[in-house]
């Protein structure tokens, strides 16, 4: 479609040149000839001729013109399909599928839950043609694919507020992205004894766990990286995006605020692992705002224990445009993202809010958790019913309903 409305933008040009432009009005000697009977006088014929050599000397421009847009565009559609193929393109695209299926499947059947409430007779009535349809179903009609893509992990806690996580983050220096895309992302306590040489941030830790690394749900600590950032202005940064399915496949401690708060630090790791931890790690956000995944306090963390792997390690978004591009090539098959996509998550979640420039892979996901989160401040009711509508699909990987 991008080539067509080039194509069509560069004849318009040429049409304009050639037909479009002012003819000089004709001299009275002209005019006599024409009303004598000749049609075009020897000086018209030499004046127009001079006119379309004029604008055709233009078409090699035009061509060229025409060969940047060209390329520009192909280059941008070949951006375009990396990013949606890669691990991060795949895991934000089966998310959002799930997710929209969730969404349509609890809001049917909390819809059908408050007409039954209401209603008796119709309650009586739907649960019978319900199980008449279900044989019906069993009997004849082919399984409908599950939109949960084969070989996602089975999470631990199935709710919508766990599952929807697209992703983790964690922030670093762009000197330490070469170790980190051959060794994983590794606990500062590890890094020694693995000959790893790193440039740290956080060199008191007060959270005294360094046998474990920082992580955030889907948006860095701005607070933290912006102090950072201000204390040496003339150092680069990347955030990387990581599987959220680290949170299942590692052993992880979640923590409400600041790992290095005292009231964290001290707790013992028992108490920041588990389901209930997880839950309050989330806690209740009163934000209007809100996406459901985004956790209560800006400053909650995920400490993962032991190395995160290379190939969980899904994207990387870069402050600066000439480091992605120098960088581009290590980060393999992985999301990159330049200054604009990534300006969001270099700033605060408020102000990432007020932001256009997004990256465009997110931004669909993020439009369809808001709907969500839209949903659920109208009808709080709604929450265990999308919850249930998402076990199911969980615990039936082959069908779904629709």
């Amino acid at each position: 479609m991008l080539w067509f409305i080039a194509g069509f933008l560069v004849l318009c040009w040429l049409w304009h040149k050639v037909f479009g432009g002012r003819v000089d009005a004709p001299s009275d000697t002209e005019k006599d000839d024409a009303s004598a009977g000749v049609i075009i006088s020897g000086r018209g014929v030499s004046r127009m001729m001079n006119e379309v050599g004029r604008s055709l000397s233009g078409i090699p421009e035009a061509v060229n013109r025409f060969n940047e847009i060209a390329a520009v565009l192909d280059a941008q559609d070949k951006e375009k399909k990396r990013k949606e193929q890669s691990s991060f393109g795949k895991t934000l695209r089966d998310r959002q599928l799930v997710m929209g299926a969730v969404r349509d499947i609890g809001k049917r059947e909390h819809r059908i839950g408050k007409e039954m409430d209401t209603d008796p007779e119709f309650a009586s009535l739907y649960e019978s043609n319900k199980a008449e349809l279900e044989t019906i179903l069993a009997g004849h009609a082919p399984p409908r694919k599950n939109p949960v893509r084969a070989g996602l992990v089975q999470v631990q806690y199935r709710t919508l507020r766990s599952w929807s996580i697209p992703f983790l983050v964690h922030f670093t220096r762009v000197s330490n992205l070469p170790s980190i895309l051959a060794n994983g992302i590794m606990p500062v306590a590890w890094h020694a004894k693995s000959g790893i040489v790193s440039a740290v941030n956080d060199v008191h830790r007060f959270d005294r766990r360094t046998n474990s690394s920082s992580f955030s749900i889907a948006h860095p600590n701005h607070r933290m990286l912006w102090k950072y950032r201000q204390l040496d202005p003339d150092e680069d940064w990347v955030i990387l995006a990581v599987d959220p399915d680290v949170i299942w496949k590692k052993q992880c401690a979640f923590c409400p605020r600041n790992a290095a708060e005292k009231s964290i630090s001290s707790r013992s790791l028992g108490d920041l692992t588990g389901r209930a931890a997880f839950d309050k790690m989330l806690g209740v956000n009163r934000r209007t705002d809100a996406l459901p995944y985004e956790p209560a306090d800006d400053q909650a963390e995920v400490l993962v224990f032991g190395v995160v792997e290379p190939e969980l390690i899904t994207g990387a978004f870069f402050l600066k445009d000439e480091t992605r591009t120098k960088l581009d090539g290590l980060c393999g098959a992985r999301a990159t993202f330049n200054a604009a996509e990534s300006e969001a998550l270099f700033s605060s979640r408020s102000h990432a809010r007020r932001l256009t420039g997004n990256a465009a892979l997110l931004d669909g996901y993020q439009k369809l958790m808001a709907q969500i989160a839209d949903d659920l401040r109208q009808d709080p009711g709604l929450a265990p019913h999308l919850d249930a509508a998402l076990a199911e699909m969980l615990d039936n990987p082959d069908i779904y309903s629709a």
